[in-house]
């Protein structure tokens, strides 16, 4: 009695779930192509609190692959630059936005992540690498540029915000940059 019971639970629950996952599969909506990428280079992304509250516009103005823009400083034998040119806005409320290069993070076509590479730049460079951490009060911003060091040619797929605290904000999709 307690093997029939236990086909009939098993029974009863294929008979309600195979019906259910294949008119899940069918409603998967298929991708718009009028609907723009939001998280493409020049497009502002807005990154919020834990309440939904904007804190920041950001935006990736610029990502250039083999940069030359260092002071003397080539990469190291088998590895390119890659420099990002970003703008972050404070628009947060009470206090101050806090804003580090190593918060931007590139991920590679293979999953792998890339965190900035110490590089000098030259003074008179028209973007430079934050010299310090910026604490950026609601209606300041700050343009900065972060530099990679990645193997020449290396696929691409995003650039993230992850700030301390387990955060990743999807900046822009770079997959063919």
């Amino acid at each position: 009695m307690r093997k029939l019971r236990s086909f009939l639970v098993v029974a009863f629950a294929l008979i309600v779930m195979v019906p259910g996952a294949a008119a899940q599969g069918g409603a998967t909506p298929a991708p718009d192509a009028d609907v723009p990428d939001e998280s493409a280079v020049g497009n502002t992304v807005v990154y919020v609190d834990e309440s939904g509250n904007g804190i920041a516009n950001i935006t990736v103005v610029e990502l250039a692959r083999d940069w030359q823009g260092h002071d003397n400083q080539p990469p190291r034998e088998g590895f390119e630059y890659i420099a990002v040119t970003v703008t972050v806005e404070s628009t947060i409320a009470r206090g101050t936005l806090d804003v580090r290069d190593h918060y931007v993070i590139l991920q590679d076509a293979d999953g792998f992540v890339w965190t900035r590479a110490g590089v000098r730049v030259p003074e008179d460079a028209a973007t430079i690498p934050l010299a310090a951490p910026q604490q950026l009060a609601n209606g300041e911003s700050v343009t900065f540029l972060v530099v990679f060091q990645v193997l020449p040619g290396q696929a691409l797929d995003h650039l993230f915000w992850a700030p301390a605290g387990g955060r990743m904000l999807t900046l822009a999709a770079v997959r063919g940059l």
